[in-house]
């Protein structure tokens, strides 16, 4: 008999944690991810990637098929590329990654979602 362990549905207990990321003052960028870096979890401790969509919204999932992050604290790092002035948009080398540190969030297991709306302002 074969048994395959995965993550489903069924699987480790996440929280949905949602928001949306909003720029200040400048215009948004076109790629804009999010990363939640376990700092404190009990039990399974498992990074996890959001990406903003074009109304701003987000939605973190620590695996594929989860609706949402383990329990535990996350320091929250918001990624995003601008333009330098002058370059090729079409060159890789044109972009400049910005990492914007959006604090910790706590996520508590007996949460039914937690919502944190990020907003990064304008630089310089």
């Amino acid at each position: 008999m074969l048994w395959f362990v995965g993550c489903s549905e069924s699987g480790p207990k996440t929280v949905p944690v949602y928001g949306t990321v909003t720029f200040v003052g400048r215009d948004t960028p076109k790629t804009c991810r999010l990363f939640f870096k376990p700092v404190k979890v009990e039990g399974l401790t498992r990074p996890a990637v959001a990406e903003r969509s074009s109304n701003g919204s987000y939605s973190a999932r620590a695996f594929a098929s989860s609706r949402g992050l383990l329990p535990g604290t996350y320091k929250i790092e918001v990624s995003y590329y601008d333009l330098v002035p002058g370059k090729n948009p079409d060159l890789e080398t044109s972009w400049a990654e910005t990492n914007f540190h959006a604090g910790e969030l706590v996520v508590d297991a007996n949460s039914k979602g937690i919502e944190k709306n990020i907003e990064i302002p304008k630089k310089g």
